[in-house]
């Protein structure tokens, strides 16, 4: 996904939540740093902080097996990865590949919300993808590239460039998304 803060800077704000047993969501801590949490815990070690309220970020993670989601990267003009190791190998089963209720800018029962920008929001289930698959470099900036390949039974593409259904999936999958305080 595509993501540039907007405002709100040192607060909370989700990014990717899915609703299973085992909550894994994605959010913007209050030190602005991208983390992610598993259940209770925290899978992220350090990571510079994300301040810029003009530099699209291209946030990208990925899920092997039942265990939580791995290799997080962001873009920001250059692939950076966030520190070794840091996110903690833990194996339980997540809810993140299955058919149940996920959700973008926001996390049932807790209190914060996105305050950015979102574009061209990509989930590709069953596969492991790599940033190149999304972005490229163009002269030394990461840009957006068209992705060519499967969704997967549960993926969904969201370019948010229907007016009349900003949560319309572009995937072919047909797995519209429900709008919310927009």
């Amino acid at each position: 996904m595509w993501v540039k803060r907007v405002g709100s800077l040192g607060l909370q704000q989700a990014v990717f939540a899915e609703s299973g047993a085992n909550k894994v969501h994605t959010a913007f801590a209050t030190n602005d740093s991208w983390t992610m949490m598993f259940g209770t815990t925290y899978l992220i070690g350090s990571m510079p902080a994300q301040t810029s309220t003009t530099t699209w970020l291209n946030l990208f993670w990925r899920s092997q097996g039942t265990g939580p989601p791995t290799d997080p990267k962001f873009h920001s003009g250059a692939l950076n990865n966030i520190g070794p190791n840091a996110w903690t190998a833990l194996v339980s089963a997540t809810s993140l590949n299955a058919a149940a209720a996920h959700y973008i800018g926001g996390i049932p029962g807790e209190a914060f919300f996105a305050d950015y920008h979102l574009a061209n929001v990509i989930f590709a289930d069953g596969q492991l993808l790599l940033p190149t698959d999304f972005g490229q470099d163009v002269a030394g900036t990461w840009t957006p590239k068209p992705y060519v390949g499967s969704y997967g039974t549960n993926g969904f593409h969201l370019y948010f460039s229907d007016a009349g259904m900003r949560g319309r999936d572009f995937s072919g999958n047909n797995n519209p998304w429900t709008p919310v305080n927009f």
